[in-house]
């Protein structure tokens, strides 16, 4: 899932890969296809906002070129964001 209010530059991704299908390649494909949806909907920046304990997650993000941001409001807590400008 991709939402972007239509006022702002920023867009945020969810994804949930079922557990048969993890390690397939599956939200690796399926986050570069919503980094281009976002990027051609307008939006300049893609986040997520992750558990720190999912390491699996954040590790593919930024193999995609997403960066870790400490999250002030819940330190159990981290924003990945990637800025779509640099491709």
């Amino acid at each position: 899932m991709v939402a972007r209010d239509a006022s702002t530059e920023r867009a945020e991704v969810a994804i949930s890969v079922r557990a048969e299908h993890k390690h397939m390649g599956v939200a690796w494909e399926l986050l570069r296809h919503v980094a281009r949806f976002a990027e051609a909907s307008g939006a300049k920046s893609l986040e997520s906002l992750e558990s720190r304990a999912n390491h699996e997650a954040i590790e593919l993000e930024q193999e995609q070129g997403f960066v870790a941001i400490p999250y002030e409001d819940d330190p159990t807590l981290v924003l990945i964001r990637k800025d779509l400008r640099q491709g």
